[in-house]
């Protein structure tokens, strides 16, 4: 008697085999070492004073930074210490590693996700591997750097996917980008682009770039003012000297993307040429 032929879904869930690809491509790139790593520059004041933190003591973190909020980012300080503790009490130092590999890991599977609705699996694997691995960002591996620079990532990610999944969902998208501007503001940016993926030479796709553009600018607007009533020196500074802002934005438009391509090629072949024979 022949073998009968399920029809049904694989043993394996593709979901699954795409997680397991990517964390091979991109998690050793980083975590290779992980036994090795320590605390790093700006770790010692973000991540290093709430190792094992109790519940209590981050609660009083956060309410502390809504109060102020420093240099106008309150979860600029308040995720590293949610991270620093979580990890530190699941599995000491190498559980913070852990979770920031996760929040990488998160980003990447987003992005398969995103390139996914418009192009091939490969295009997307390909999407999704490069971000992991960008030599021009080398920060990644930097524990304050995962806990809210890739986390403001993730509020940016996710919220590009509720912009791309059908109402009432895609109105939250707004909420979740919002939060990029409270822990990193760059991650914010692209979001300000989101319909050009759904573009379509239509009156309707006019008016719903418009809608998209208010509600963007009324979030960046709120937040600011936000900042400057809580003296925020940083806002204050931009306010009083909008040519040298301007300025700075204009000329970023070419310098990062000039950086991140030429290291994008170049990056690897450095890094090669350092290796230890």
């Amino acid at each position: 008697m022949e073998p009968q032929v399920s029809s049904g879904e694989p043993a394996v869930p593709r979901s699954f085999l795409l997680l397991l690809v990517v964390a091979l491509i991109v998690l050793p790139a980083h975590f290779l070492h992980l036994r090795s790593l320590g605390l790093y520059e700006d770790d010692y004041w973000a991540i290093a004073p709430f190792l094992e933190a109790n519940n209590s003591a981050l609660v009083e973190y956060a309410k502390y930074h809504f109060s102020i909020w420093m240099t106008g980012r309150p979860l600029n300080y308040i995720l590293p210490a949610v991270f620093a503790s979580a990890g530190s009490r699941f599995a000491g130092l190498d559980g913070v590693y852990l979770l920031t590999g996760f929040v990488l890991l998160l980003n990447c599977l987003m992005i398969y996700w995103i390139v996914r609705k418009f192009a091939s699996a490969p295009s997307a694997l390909f999407g999704a591997a490069f971000y992991g691995l960008f030599p021009a960002d080398t920060t990644k591996i930097l524990l304050v750097h995962g806990a809210h620079v890739q986390t403001s990532v993730t509020f940016c990610l996710i919220a590009f996917v509720l912009f791309l999944t059908a109402k009432p969902f895609r109105w939250f998208c707004y909420i979740v980008a919002s939060l990029s501007l409270l822990s990193y503001e760059s991650a914010y940016l692209p979001f300000i682009f989101a319909p050009l993926l759904l573009f379509t030479p239509t009156r309707d796709w006019v008016k719903r770039v418009a809608l998209h553009l208010l509600l963007c600018l009324g979030t960046v607007a709120t937040v600011a003012a936000i900042r400057l009533s809580k003296g925020d020196s940083r806002a204050t500074s931009a306010l009083h000297d909008l040519s040298q802002l301007l300025f700075r934005s204009f000329t970023s438009l070419f310098i990062g993307p000039k950086t991140s391509a030429s290291q994008s090629f170049a990056g690897p072949f450095e890094s090669l040429a350092q290796i230890d024979a």
